[in-house]
Parts: C-alpha cells; sequence; structure tokens
C-alpha cells in the first residue's frame, strides 16, 4: 500500500486538503447515489467529479481501469462504511529501543517526583465499573444504522480534536470542555455494541495525524478499560489521557513524522521529547484532571525500562498508561506510515503477544486487547479449516482463537452478508486455519 492520500491533488474551488479524504476500496462506493464530493484515484487524479451518478456501469469501468481503490472526501454518503483494516504488510518493523531524553519542564519534573506516590493512590482507589453490564449479542449482525452514527459522529470528532487541542495550546478551558464531550459520546456508542465499535478502533488511517490516531487509540482504550471493568474517574482518566497523549507531536517538526526514511539519531530524540511536550500544553487546562498528565507522559513507556522519555521499569508506569500503550502500539501496527504498510492485523496481536515474553509490553493489558479485539481481530479476515473465507464480526473474551465470524460462499464476493453467521465456540470441529489480509483491495 502507498501513500496516496497524502499525495491528493484538489481543485481549489473545493476548498479541500489531504486530510479531507479517504482511501477506500472501489467496491465500497454504492450505486444510485450521485456524488456530494468528487473521487480521486491514488496518485491524486479526478475520477468523477461532485454531482456525477455512481452506476455499476461506472463502477466496472473503473476496475476494468485498473482503480481497485479509490479517494473519497470522509463525509461522501455515496462511500459505503468499512470496518475492516486493511493492513497486508506480515513483516512487523522492529522497534527501536527508547533514550530517557535530557530534557525537562516544570510539569515534568512535578510528575517525576510524585509518580510513586500518584500510583499508589491509583491502585488503592475502588471504585464500581462505569459499565456494568457489556452488551453480549453472540452471533447478532451489526446494526447497520448504529454504524453510521458511529461513523459520522467518529469522523466530526477529527476535526473537532483538532479545534479542542488548538484551543489547549491557548489555555483555553473551552478545548477541555470539547474534549469531555467527545469522550461522552463514545462511551454512549461503545455501550451500545463493544465489537462494533472496537472494528471501527481497528481501521486507522493515515490522514489527519496524530489527531485521527488519537482517536482511534482513545476508542480501543475506552473498549479495552469496560472490559477491566474501570470505574468513572478511572475511565475518563483513560479517555482523556489516550485522546491527547499525542498532542505534544505538533511541536516535533512534520517534516520528521512524515519522513520517509528512518530517523537520524538526533530527529528520534525530538521524537521522544514530545510526551515532555504533551503534559506542559495540558497542565495549562485546569479542568484536565492532574491524573490525565501521568497517563499520557507513560504512554511510550516500555515494561522493560527501554521506552522514552525517562526509560522507567514497568511497576512505575502508570497502570492507565498501560492499557493506552498496548492500545497505541496496535493501532499503530495497523496504520499506513509514510515509510511503511500497514501490518496485517493477526500478525499485528502476535507482535504484541511476543512483547509480553520479552517484557516490553504489560501482559495484563494485552489480555484485555485480546478479550476486546480477539486473536484474530474484528473486522479482519480468516479461512476455516473447511475452506471457507471468513470474516470476523465479534469476540468471545473467554477463547481468543475462537470468535464469532461470517462466511462466504465462494461464489459471492467477500463484501457480500449472504454468509452464515458462526459462534466458532459452538463448533468444536471447525477452526481457524490461517488469517488473510482483506481480500476487498487488491
Amino acid at each position: 500500500m502507498g501513500t496516496a492520500a497524502s499525495r491528493v491533488v484538489v481543485r481549489p474551488a473545493h476548498k479541500l486538503d489531504a486530510d479531507d479524504f479517504r482511501r477506500l476500496p472501489l467496491a465500497k462506493l454504492r450505486p444510485g447515489q450521485p456524488l456530494r464530493f468528487p473521487i480521486h484515484s491514488d496518485d491524486g487524479m479526478l475520477l468523477l467529479s461532485e454531482g456525477s451518478p455512481i452506476t455499476e456501469r461506472i463502477l466496472q469501468i473503473l476496475e476494468q481501469r485498473g482503480h481497485r481503490s479509490i479517494l473519497v472526501h470522509r463525509m461522501e454518503p455515496a462511500a459505503g462504511i468499512s470496518v475492516e483494516p486493511l493492513g497486508k504488510l506480515t513483516e512487523v518493523p522492529e522497534s527501536r529501543p527508547g533514550n530517557s531524553v535530557g530534557i525537562h519542564n516544570k510539569i515534568s519534573r512535578q510528575l517525576d517526583c510524585d509518580l510513586a506516590e500518584r500510583i499508589h493512590k491509583y491502585k488503592d482507589r475502588q471504585e464500581s465499573p462505569l459499565i456494568k453490564d457489556l452488551p453480549h449479542l453472540g452471533t447478532e449482525p451489526y446494526s447497520e444504522k448504529l454504524a453510521q452514527e458511529i461513523y459520522t459522529k467518529h469522523e466530526s470528532f477529527v476535526g473537532g480534536l483538532k479545534d479542542s487541542v488548538q484551543q489547549i495550546l491557548q489555555a483555553n478551558p473551552e478545548g477541555g470542555a470539547q474534549i469531555e464531550a467527545v469522550l461522552a459520546d463514545y462511551l454512549k456508542l461503545l455501550v451500545e455494541d463493544i465489537d462494533l465499535f472496537a472494528s471501527f478502533a481497528s481501521t486507522p488511517t493515515l490522514t489527519s495525524y496524530p489527531h485521527r490516531h488519537s482517536l482511534h487509540v482513545a476508542m480501543l482504550s475506552l473498549a479495552m478499560g469496560a472490559r477491566a471493568g474501570l470505574g468513572e474517574e478511572a475511565m475518563r482518566s483513560l479517555g482523556l489521557g489516550s485522546l491527547l497523549h499525542d498532542v505534544g507531536m505538533l511541536r516535533v517538526p512534520k517534516s520528521i513524522w512524515n519522513s520517509r526514511q528512518p530517523l537520524t539519531a538526533q530527529q528520534q530524540i525530538t521524537v521522544m521529547a514530545h510526551p515532555i511536550y504533551t503534559v506542559e500544553m495540558i497542565s495549562q487546562v485546569d479542568s484536565i484532571p492532574t491524573e490525565v498528565r501521568y497517563v499520557a507522559y507513560h504512554v511510550h513507556e516500555r515494561g522493560n525500562s527501554q521506552g522514552y522519555p525517562r526509560r522507567i521499569p514497568g511497576d512505575l508506569i502508570h497502570p492507565l498508561s498501560r492499557i493506552v500503550s498496548a492500545a497505541d502500539q496496535y493501532v499503530a501496527l495497523l496504520s499506513e506510515r509514510p515509510y511503511r504498510a500497514a501490518v496485517q492485523p493477526y500478525k499485528a496481536v502476535e507482535s504484541l503477544v511476543r512483547n509480553v515474553s520479552q517484557g516490553r509490553i504489560d501482559a495484563e493489558s494485552v489480555r484485555l486487547l485480546l478479550q476486546t479485539v480477539s486473536l484474530y481481530p474484528v473486522g479482519s479476515y480468516v479461512i476455516l479449516s473447511n475452506g471457507q473465507l471468513a470474516k470476523v464480526l465479534r469476540t468471545n473474551s473467554s477463547r481468543y482463537d475462537r470468535p464469532v465470524v461470517r462466511t462466504w460462499p465462494r461464489r459471492t464476493e467477500p463484501t457480500d452478508e449472504s454468509g452464515d453467521v458462526i459462534n466458532l465456540i459452538d463448533e468444536p470441529t471447525l477452526t481457524v486455519t490461517e488469517a488473510v489480509p482483506s481480500p476487498v483491495v487488491g
């Protein structure tokens, strides 16, 4: 997969930029609707202008010309909702050890001094679960209405988070209030269908970094926190910390995090300083709880003391940060980057499980991740022992390797929803034999 979304060429009259677009499989365009926005090829060439009707014949012509995926406006109603990760890379890039960054500000010094006390207070706190009854929907299909609501709100949050962060940069309390509103909406959607919610979290795209990335990390972190039975105060800190954990990247030159080449040692140090910038920025808004600073500060620390910015040992990493860290690493692997393609979901999970044994990541947080997305992540594809292609729809939290899947007869397209929904726990003779990339994009 390339990075076409960053190369979009848009006519000035539309007043749009690359962040307004997402890559979409051609098969996801819905015939019978006119386009509200133009669509482009992967290299930025205009294919259809706004107002053009979508017909089966037009889709056939585009496919004959070799267009498997296109660039559409993120709010285009003619574009079907995609809740499947499109990563195909099977080799997980080796992560480099972090360094202790020799940069401090008043806030980071205070956080370092009060760390042990803060973690002790968190562990002593007792709260009843905020979400007492997680939905158990068995083999029930996703609600198209709910999927549309999640998608619409999520896309509106991308621009909203940008505005909120700008407010925070100006020490305006409105920024904190806006982010609290995003968090409240996410929690309402989560309790409707946690599997559908997690599937959206697992479909990141390259555009609008770091805001879109942070939203996906927050969705997954909240779903994991719900699985963990966290209380109201903890869920609030978890949600705000995950939404804000990367805002310090806005002080890192864009040329660095958009680089197509391996970073130099100095560039790495620049990136590793961003959690320090983050806590300085969010500390300007009094309405954001102090605990959120600790959560955001530790997301990139690692259990084997190989993280950043302080290389602290695992027992001093805030417990909520450990959840966000697992979600962040998973979403990052599923995300396309300027220097690499997106990783296949199963390979991303496999990598995190392997990192547990090497002390790089918290075992309990990876267990929560598996309960939330399964060993074969929701939205991804597998081959069953009877040879059928299937898409993972729901998790079985007690059996990571036996999710709920929808199968397709080979005579149909993999996006056809005429297949059977099977709970693999109820079919002991049927197993997953292979995880495969999404067949929707060639």
